[in-house]
């Protein structure tokens, strides 16, 4: 009866139920703690699948800039390769003045042309971190076709070169 009175002390009662409420809350503790680790478990799995795609728009982006820049690299050198053809054949003491005159419209023509793609790429930048708003406007596709067919003639003296022709003319 020792044994069983000693339990039935108000002193064991007050330490047993601390016990159990210690025990109560540590449980709720541990189910919260549970919880809160399901919801970063979640967070995480949301954000390896945001940093995927994240990379894989990355990865597309980089692939259209460097198509962009070939593109654009072959555009530039085309007029200059034109400017820099009919400046060697103007260093020709050969070409006739009427020839001369020619040449000077074409290098004009080829260095607008540039300026313009120069101007185009420096637009597109404005456009791109917002800038400048976009304004379309009509365009005459035979005289971008004749112009495109100017300058995609061969760049040697005339007496070398088959001429281009262009079906609007």
């Amino acid at each position: 009866m020792l044994f069983r009175s000693s339990f039935d002390s108000p002193e064991v009662a007050r330490i047993a139920e601390r016990l159990f409420r210690s025990q109560s809350e540590g449980a709720d503790a541990l189910r919260t703690a549970q919880v809160h680790v399901a919801d970063l478990g979640l967070q995480v799995a949301e954000l390896q699948s945001q940093l995927v795609s994240v990379r894989a728009e990355a990865e597309t982006s980089r692939r259209a800039r460097d198509v962009f820049l070939a593109n654009m690299s072959h555009e530039v050198r085309t007029p200059m390769t034109a400017i820099l053809g009919y400046l060697a054949m103007l260093g020709d003491p050969d070409v006739l003045p009427e020839h001369r005159e020619t040449l000077l419209r074409k290098i004009r023509s080829s260095g607008d042309h540039l300026l313009g793609l120069i101007n185009d790429l420096l637009d597109l930048s404005q456009i791109e971190s917002g800038a400048v708003a976009v304004n379309p406007k009509p365009i005459a596709p035979v005289e971008v076709f004749q112009q495109a067919v100017e300058l995609a003639r061969p760049r040697r003296s005339e007496e070398h070169t088959s001429e281009l022709q262009s079906p609007c003319n």
